[in-house]
């Protein structure tokens, strides 16, 4: 069975968590969290754009990195590797002509197409492309998985507000652990719509204001 929650219900939801579950970082690093599930003890460290608009985690053993606005030309970015190697990823936030929704976006096979032809690093294979679900009900993704300069990668992308939002993920083939955790890392991309405030400072290249973002 498949449980599918708004954003404002994951909100309430984390907002019962006892306080001890959650880890804040310091505050230039204030969009890195650490959760630690009570039950089990296992731990994901977790990353929020500055605006709110897309989320990310990965499991013990990652290291998440926030980039600075603007890097390499991205409007929002952030990367993570795994510490004993195999795996790496990068998400982005992107202004351009890519419409408010996937639909306008265009068909699944097309955006794949335009996706392989902006991998660096050598010769591109498509394996698969779908349309997927996301955790918050109403939303939808596409998932493709590939092969690019040698390695595994698997891009999950979502468009919004004229934004296109992407996590990619690149692992070394031979790596079985590394390997393992693909899904669950995939899985934990959420896009958000934001508010018309946000985003219009967002957009201008800086942090939007407190309380601007909610």
């Amino acid at each position: 069975m498949r449980l599918e929650l708004s954003r404002a219900a994951l909100i309430r939801t984390v907002a019962l968590l006892p306080a001890a579950c959650l880890d804040f970082g310091a505050a230039n690093a204030a969009a890195t969290s650490k959760f630690i599930n009570p039950l089990t003890g296992d731990s994901k460290a977790s990353w929020q754009s500055d605006d709110k608009s897309f989320d990310f985690s990965v499991p013990p053993g990652w290291t998440i990195r926030q980039e600075p606005r603007g890097n390499a030309g991205h409007l929002i970015s952030a990367s993570a590797t795994r510490d004993a190697g195999g795996a790496e990823l990068e998400v982005v936030c992107d202004i351009g002509k890519f419409g408010k929704s996937l639909i306008e976006y265009g068909p699944v096979e097309k955006a794949a197409e335009r996706l392989l032809a902006e991998q660096p690093g050598g010769p591109t294979e498509l394996t698969s492309a779908t349309k997927v679900a996301g955790a918050v009900k109403g939303s939808f993704y596409y998932l493709y998985r590939y092969t690019a300069g040698g390695k595994a990668c698997v891009t999950k992308q979502s468009v919004q507000q004229g934004r296109r939002y992407q996590l990619t993920l690149r692992t070394d083939p031979a790596n079985g652990a590394a390997q393992q955790e693909v899904d669950g890392i995939v899985a934990s991309f959420s896009s958000f719509p934001v508010n018309f405030i946000c985003l219009g400072q967002s957009n201008k290249g800086n942090a939007p204001a407190d309380g601007s973002c909610y």
